[in-house]
């Protein structure tokens, strides 16, 4: 079971999923929801509660209650800011979810551009120690990744 949060990163990894199937998608991303919808193989979960159309998802109680519920083999986040080694988020509800995300998750997978790195939020979400695996793409500078790689932290660059 993969878990996602409900940025546009997640529903872009989403449309990958399908060729990994079968398998259990839970989300509360209404992007991820509208790509695996129809997806043979795929078995969606959706988190429900209250709609923020800001984010085209669900947060809330009922959200983080169904959350408490389930248990998931791995959860791929996002954040809004990398600053040093933590990762912020803006929104309080939005930070909430994703704290509930990584609970619910047996390993956790930071999925971050690196245009976010050197920037904050208002709202701590979780030190990067916290996620088993960091996904960046090619463009992280070299003053950040010498910082992950002090701090010994597992990443990974991609390409997009």
């Amino acid at each position: 079971a993969v878990m996602l949060d409900d940025p546009t990163t997640a529903s872009e990894l989403a449309a990958l999923l399908p060729a990994r199937e079968p398998l259990t998608v839970i989300t509360n991303g209404l992007e991820s929801i509208d790509r695996l919808k129809t997806a043979a193989g795929i078995k969606l979960i959706t988190l429900g509660g209250d709609y923020q159309p800001r984010f085209n998802a669900t947060f809330g109680l009922l959200c983080e209650q169904t959350l408490a519920n389930l248990r998931a083999n791995v959860a791929v986040l996002s954040a809004s800011a990398i600053l040093g080694t933590t990762a912020y988020v803006q929104d309080p509800a939005v930070t909430q979810i994703k704290r509930a995300q990584m609970a619910a998750a047996e390993r956790r997978i930071l999925l971050i551009h690196s245009a976010k790195f050197g920037s904050s939020a208002l709202h701590r979400l979780a030190d990067l120690s916290e996620f088993d695996l960091i996904l960046i793409d090619s463009g992280l500078v070299d003053e950040h990744r010498q910082a992950l790689d002090e701090a010994g932290l597992c990443y990974r660059l991609i390409k997009l």
